[in-house]
């Protein structure tokens, strides 16, 4: 039987949604105290994988603050990750080798979740070394970063995460690197003490076909630059992306393109499916327990409209306006559809909140 207990925490506005927009880039806030449920999360994985908080309690030379401090993060992502989903149990754990130096990341929710996305690579071509995507492993969604495909002796792939979803759990193995024989029995022992059962893929959403502008601001489709040296390259992963897209959202209608500018100079790649999904996801840290104005990623929303941004390292006590946040993506969900906008080249990145005008116009056409 799957265990789950109640903490008192703060509400996400308190966490994210203030903690993350320019106006409180420090995290701060009072915000709203509430009971969130919790997993109990497994004390060790496999042989050799201990919680943190265990190695700590054994190990002679641990270092305890160290160990506390991430747990506290890991407490606020749990909330996070709780009220994303719907105020569901949840947990986030780090668990280590007898080298603390080797860890991996553990999230579960009492909910289902889409398998993982990533933009497609010819795995042929040289510039897919180190890469990630997406592949289905044994029935598991996970990641892989590419070998060198040029290499007299060509490494085996490199697992970096696996997540396997069911109707009422969804369990994530990150943040390591290993080979599936080693990474996926992780998964297993944890999805077996975790209560998992069947696992299962996410819903067919709507058939409706998706329409996406020529151009959005003063973007223009990558189809109708002929100077786009690279536009063909670009319609095989255009096709490729939507197929996988479509596929992890159980068939549901699916597109994407590539908006580029006159001089070639700024783009960004839209893609949007007929299904809602659950939001962006950004591991929690304590930017002030480092010395930092702001977390190096962070979320900002506008509106109904939500980006994952890279800030520059500001000591505290330093000058918001130092931070220069560069959009890494955008996302927006609700009403069986949701947009992303990624790959941000040029300076499209350091004004995300254009970005958000723009994934909302497409979002607005479509709904």
């Amino acid at each position: 039987m799957r265990k789950t207990h109640v903490v008192a925490g703060l509400s996400l506005c308190a966490l994210l949604l203030a903690g993350c927009t320019a106006a409180a880039p420090d995290g701060s806030g009072e915000g709203t105290p509430v009971d969130t449920p919790t997993l109990d999360a497994p004390e060790s994985l496999g042989e050799d994988w201990l919680t943190l908080g265990t190695w700590a309690d054994g190990a002679e030379d641990a270092d305890r603050e160290y160990a506390e401090a991430a747990r506290e993060d890991a407490d606020v992502d749990q909330m996070r990750l709780s009220n994303q989903y719907g105020d569901v149990a949840a947990v986030s754990e780090t668990y280590v080798l007898e080298d603390p130096n080797t860890t991996l990341d553990l999230r579960a929710v009492e909910a289902p979740a889409p398998a993982y996305f990533a933009h497609y690579v010819d795995p042929a071509d040289p510039k897919a070394i180190g890469v990630t995507e997406a592949r289905t492993v044994d029935g598991n969604s996970c990641l892989l970063a590419f070998s060198d495909p040029q290499g007299e002796e060509t490494a085996e792939d490199t697992v970096t995460s696996c997540m396997r979803s069911s109707e009422d759990l969804t369990v994530w193995v990150e943040n390591v690197e290993g080979l599936p024989e080693t990474v996926l029995p992780l998964l297993d022992d944890a999805w077996e003490q975790l209560g998992g059962g069947e696992a299962t893929a996410w819903p067919r959403g709507g058939d409706e076909p998706i329409e996406l502008p020529q151009s959005v601001g003063e973007l223009s489709d990558y189809s109708t630059n002929s100077e786009l040296a690279y536009g063909a390259e670009l319609a095989v992963i255009m096709e490729q992306d939507v197929a996988l897209l479509s596929g992890i959202y159980g068939g549901s209608a699916a597109a994407e393109t590539t908006y580029v500018d006159d001089e070639l100079q700024n783009r960004f790649t839209l893609r949007a499916v007929r299904s809602d999904t659950p939001g962006e996801y950004v591991r929690y840290s304590d930017a002030e327990r480092g010395g930092l104005l702001a977390p190096a990623l962070d979320t900002a929303v506008f509106g109904q409209t939500a980006c994952i941004v890279n800030n520059e390292l500001v000591e505290l006590g330093g000058d918001e306006g130092d931070l220069d946040p560069r959009a890494w993506s955008c996302m927006r969900t609700g009403n069986g559809l949701t947009v992303w906008i990624d790959v941000i080249g040029g300076d499209l990145g350091l004004d995300p909140e254009t970005l958000a005008g723009y994934l909302d116009e497409v979002y607005e056409a479509n709904v």
